[in-house]
């Protein structure tokens, strides 16, 4: 009965964590790689079957066409039930990329529950185990995060947690079918992102593992079904890679290059001076994991034993797609947590290896620090949800700027930010009701005719609106106060100085911004992941100066500037 009560209890825990708040932000483009995706989907057309040069051509390829193909199925199939013939709208698009990221981490949680029984001791206390595991999973921040975005991390996720998976079972005499499967989700996780190809590794050194001297042809079969079927499965799902190839391997190459740092763009100056392994220690694990979830996580995989041969397959598939990252130039939170999901397993096995050995009698008294551990590692995700509940900040921003700003003043902000603030919110709700200025702050410090535009929009500017900590944070160790931020950790000791010399321009806009007190700050606008009791704080985590993707697309904080003084600015 107990257990029958658990399982249901994380049914429910599931489906809500990765369906609260799906339409968060919509109808604004708030993810600018959610929107290209969901621009492509709304695109496609396919005229004659027999162009295939433009049928379904995604004119995108960032990513592969499988998850276009598979929203666009999403879309039409509703379209046909609801007998709606109009054109794909944006929020159509987005809610369909977005539900296939929430049936992703559903699935990716089945599939977790399947290898830690796999990997699990026969013991009583197995389901402890099995319930750790899905318990971290679901409170999981980055996993509730990723579920909520219209991307293909969730997706990538699902199919290298199932290639693991299939790859710890295989065996000498296996079915040749298997190797197949397995091949056949490799393929369509490459066809999704090209950078897959590194899940290859984990079936490889299976295969070669298990050479067999005796029966090499089976052997060779296997390493053949893999590879064939991967070839298929790449082809069949993202076709456009092969016809339009031309396009694919230049959007390849454009990839390349920012991911290195060869080509440096404006949105990636954050990565500038990082220091490889700091950087993700400090500003991408701990909250993409939770501190406790981190910290059991990695205790876990060191404790656990080193001589079985799964297992330690297991810390090769976690660290691999961890540490191919660690020292690209671009430290993105999204190219960190794709294997991350394969640590709440260690921690479940853990669980159940610490209680098999040290209870050894039925006793309920175990369960106490347990509980409370397991409370202590889920409580980051619990306080994610909020994000998701709550108003988006750039609407409360806009609803009070319509509110406390009077019509015709003149507003400063900044460019290059997918959405700009105050959002359209309706008809008598726009941007048109200012002198909206928003400006190129990220070539301020290497064109003059920048800088004598900035000094005449700052002597006209009421307001000023700083729409995230992109700019700020990113090219100036300046702070606002009250920002709740210590430190410029997982950077080269000598960051600020450098900063200060590249970007003087700006260090100078944002220090008098911050600090000269010609403008006070009088709104700010946050949604840090947080637990409420009635009314009262109990749990927060500011959460803005981690690595920035986590916190700009979802919940950015929004400060609003208010001119106190004709005084010159800069």
């Amino acid at each position: 009965m107990l257990k029958r009560l658990l399982v249901s209890l994380i049914i429910v825990a599931a489906l809500y964590t990765r369906f609260v708040g799906l339409d968060w932000g919509l109808p604004y483009p708030m993810h600018p790689d959610e929107r290209n995706m969901a621009v492509s989907l709304m695109n496609l057309t396919c005229p004659t079957i027999t162009a295939l040069q433009e049928c379904l051509h995604p004119h995108f390829f960032a990513y592969g066409q499988f998850p276009l193909y598979l929203g666009y199925a999403i879309v039409l199939g509703s379209k046909f039930i609801r007998l709606d013939s109009s054109p794909i709208s944006f929020t159509e698009a987005t809610i369909a990329l977005r539900t296939i990221s929430a049936l992703s981490s559903l699935l990716l949680l089945y599939s977790l529950y399947r290898l830690t029984q796999k990997l699990l001791s026969k013991s009583r206390f197995a389901f402890l185990a099995i319930l750790t595991v899905l318990s971290l999973a679901i409170y999981s921040p980055f996993l509730i995060q990723s579920a909520h975005f219209g991307t293909t991390e969730t997706f990538l996720m699902l199919l290298y947690c199932e290639i693991v998976r299939i790859s710890i079972g295989l065996k000498k005499k296996g079915k040749r079918l298997t190797w197949g499967y397995c091949g056949a989700l490799l393929g369509i996780a490459i066809a999704t992102k090209v950078s897959a190809l590194q899940f290859g590794l984990i079936p490889f050194v299976v295969w070669i593992r298990l050479f067999d001297r005796k029966h090499y042809i089976r052997w060779l079969g296997n390493g053949l079904a893999l590879l064939l079927m991967g070839g298929v499965a790449y082809v069949v799902s993202s076709p456009h890679n092969v016809i339009s190839y031309k396009e694919f391997f230049g959007s390849i190459y454009y990839e390349l290059a920012v991911g290195r740092g060869l080509y440096k763009a404006f949105y990636t100056r954050t990565f500038d001076d990082t220091v490889p392994m700091i950087f993700q220690l400090h500003s991408v694990l701990p909250y993409a994991l939770g501190f406790g979830s981190a910290l059991l996580g990695t205790v876990s995989m060191i404790v656990l034993t080193w001589r079985n041969a799964k297992l330690n397959l297991l810390r090769v598939a976690l660290m691999l797609p961890l540490l191919s990252s660690v020292f690209l130039y671009a430290k993105w939170t999204r190219f960190s947590i794709l294997s991350l999901p394969l640590i709440y397993v260690f921690i479940a096995l853990m669980v159940e290896s610490y209680y098999s050995s040290v209870c050894k009698r039925r006793s309920y008294a175990f369960l106490v620090p347990f509980v409370l551990t397991g409370f202590y590692a889920m409580i980051s995700g619990i306080a994610y949800l909020s994000i998701y509940r709550n108003s988006d900040t750039r609407v409360r921003a806009s609803e009070w700027i319509y509110q406390h700003v009077l019509p015709h003043s003149v507003i400063l902000s900044e460019t290059a930010n997918v959405v700009d603030v105050p959002l359209t919110l309706d008809q008598g709700h726009h941007l048109g009701s200012y002198k909206y200025i928003s400006f190129d702050f990220y070539n301020l410090d290497t064109k003059l005719q920048l800088q004598h535009d900035l000094r005449t929009y700052l002597a006209q500017a009421d307001y000023i609106v700083v729409p995230s900590r992109r700019l700020f944070a990113n090219h100036t160790c300046m702070r606002p106060a009250n920002s709740r931020l210590g430190s410029i950790r997982g950077y080269l000791s000598d960051v600020c100085a450098k900063r200060e010399a590249l970007y003087p321009q700006l260090h100078n806009y944002y220090e008098t911004l911050f600090t000269s007190g010609n403008y006070e700050k009088v709104a700010e606008f946050t949604s840090y992941p947080q637990i409420q009791l009635f009314g009262h704080m109990v749990f927060s985590v500011p959460d803005e100066f981690a690595e920035e993707t986590w916190s700009v697309f979802d919940h950015p904080v929004v400060r609003i500037y208010k001119r106190k003084t004709s005084a010159g600015f800069l």
